[in-house]
């Protein structure tokens, strides 16, 4: 096959060049991903770019960050945050990610100083700028609204890079802190249905 008869060829670049993650949840561009991915994967090579895909199911560009937005650093310190409370909560989040249901009225992010003061370094310390990070990872393919429930939030397969991004870094929040820093607060999680 020509690599320019590639379905849906437009469309997919487009999305993966702007950061998206694409997967199952994507319907068509994820099946026509699955079904060439070889051919994808060659045309991006030509074009200097690399196509993962994930273990989990989802496909990505892979590129050299010169420096990151400040939306990427956002959504990056959002989840530290919130896997943090996970673990101290007792979740895997290997295993639980997906089935998280977020309502951004009840996130720990604005509720505990150690977190309000992190976010307020990015910029963040109202919820509508929780919202606006949500709002962002869902262009990233990371996170979408939940049709049945208004106001609550839930991630998509894509979160999981985020998740192994995190995982690599130790899973520190804010410059110089660690998980379980001595004095850390415990904070407890709410429930999964009501993150």
């Amino acid at each position: 096959m020509d690599l320019h008869e590639l379905p849906n060829l437009q469309e997919i670049y487009t999305e993966l060049r702007r950061g998206r993650h694409i997967s199952i949840e994507d319907g068509v561009l994820f099946s026509a991903l699955e079904s060439h991915c070889e051919g994808f994967q060659n045309l991006c090579v030509g074009l200097g770019l690399k196509l993962v895909r994930h273990e989990r199911g989802f496909y990505y560009l892979e590129e050299e960050i010169r420096s990151a937005p400040k939306s990427a650093e956002r959504i990056f310190l959002f989840m530290a945050i919130l896997l943090e409370q996970l673990d101290d909560k007792g979740y895997n989040s290997n295993q639980d990610l997906l089935a998280i249901q977020i309502d951004p009225a009840r996130l720990p992010h604005l509720q505990h100083e150690k977190y309000r003061t992190v976010m307020a370094e990015v910029g963040v310390d109202r919820e509508d700028g929780l919202i606006g990070i949500l709002k962002s990872m869902a262009r990233y393919g990371l996170a979408d609204p939940d049709r049945e429930a208004a106001g609550i939030w839930r991630f998509r397969t894509g979160a999981y890079r985020l998740l192994d991004v995190i995982n690599m870094a130790g899973r520190a929040v804010g410059p110089n802190a660690s998980p379980n820093a001595e004095g850390s607060e415990q904070v407890p999680v709410p429930d999964k249905a009501s993150l």
